[in-house]
C-alpha cells in the first residue's frame, strides 16, 4: 500500500509539473518586417524644392514647389473619387477621365478655365504603350501635336520610347531613346517628375542607369548616365546625371530625395 502511495505521489508531482511548464511557457512569435516607405516626402532638383504630402493611403495628397531661396512657385492639390485620381488643382487644373478602370485621358486648363491640351493614354494587355497629345484652342480641337510609343522588356521595364512629332498631316518619328540597363531598386521618383502627373503605375519598377538617344536615320547622338546613391532600405536617396551630345560638352544634374 505505502509502495503504491508512492509511486501515485512521484505521478501526481510530475503532472503538477508538466501543467506548470505548459502554464508558464511563453509563445515568441517571429519578428515581422515592417513595410518601408517608398513615398518621397522631399525631392531637390533643378534649383527647386517640392516637398509631398500623403494621404493614410499612400495616395498624394499635395505638392508644394518652392524656389531653394525659398520663393514660392506653386502648390497642386490631387483630388480622388472612389480612389481614383479626378484632378490636380493649381493655377491651373488637370482632369483625369476612365474608360473603366483604365485612365484613358487627361485634360490641361489654364488659369482661366479654358481646356488647352488633351492627353490620350492607349494600352495593351495592361502596360501602357501609347500616349499621344493633342492641341486645343479657339480655332481647332484636338489637334495632334506629339506621341510617345513604349517598347517593354520581360522584366516590365521600358526598353524604347519612340517619339513623334505630327507634320504636315502626318506621325513622323523623330528620336528613340533606348534605356541600355536598369538598377535592381525601386523607381520613386519618376511619377513625381512627369508632366501631366501619371500614376506610378505606369512607370517602371527600376531606375534607368544609362539611355541613348538615336535619331530618325538611326544614329546615336547623344546619351546620359546616372548615378544613384542609396540608403540602408535601398532606397534612392541621390542622382547624379551626365548628358553628353555628340559635338557638345558634357552637362550634369543632381537630385536628392527624402523620404
Amino acid at each position: 500500500m505505502q509502495q503504491t502511495m508512492k509511486k501515485l505521489s512521484v505521478l501526481i508531482s510530475a503532472l503538477m509539473f508538466l501543467a506548470a511548464c505548459k502554464k508558464n511557457t511563453t509563445i515568441i512569435q517571429p519578428e515581422q518586417d515592417t513595410p518601408v516607405n517608398q513615398s518621397i516626402s522631399q525631392l531637390v532638383k533643378d534649383g527647386e524644392v517640392w516637398t509631398i504630402s500623403y494621404h493614410t493611403d499612400s495616395s498624394i495628397r499635395s505638392v508644394d514647389r518652392k524656389f531653394t531661396d525659398g520663393a514660392p512657385i506653386g502648390t497642386y492639390a490631387f483630388i480622388y473619387q472612389n480612389k481614383k485620381l479626378i484632378e490636380v488643382k493649381s493655377a491651373g487644373r488637370w482632369k483625369y477621365i476612365y474608360t473603366g478602370e483604365d485612365l484613358t485621358s487627361i485634360e490641361t486648363y489654364n488659369n482661366l478655365g479654358m481646356l488647352r491640351y488633351r492627353t490620350v493614354l492607349a494600352y495593351t494587355n495592361g502596360k501602357l504603350t501609347e500616349k499621344t497629345g493633342y492641341l486645343i484652342n479657339a480655332a481647332t480641337t484636338d489637334k495632334p501635336n506629339i506621341k510617345t510609343k513604349y517598347t517593354y522588356g520581360v522584366d516590365g521595364n521600358v526598353l524604347v520610347k519612340e517619339l513623334f512629332d505630327y507634320i504636315n498631316g502626318s506621325w513622323l518619328k523623330t528620336d528613340e531613346v533606348h534605356i541600355i540597363k536598369y538598377d535592381t531598386h525601386p523607381n520613386n521618383a519618376d511619377h513625381l517628375e512627369s508632366f501631366p502627373y501619371i500614376p506610378k503605375k505606369f512607370f517602371p519598377a527600376n531606375n534607368p542607369l544609362r539611355e541613348n538617344y538615336v535619331n530618325d536615320h538611326g544614329v546615336i547622338y547623344g546619351s546620359v548616365v546616372h548615378d544613384y546613391q542609396y540608403d540602408a532600405n535601398k532606397r534612392p536617396i541621390l542622382r547624379k546625371s551626365t548628358y553628353s551630345y555628340t559635338g557638345f560638352p558634357d552637362t550634369h544634374s543632381e537630385a536628392t530625395f527624402q523620404y
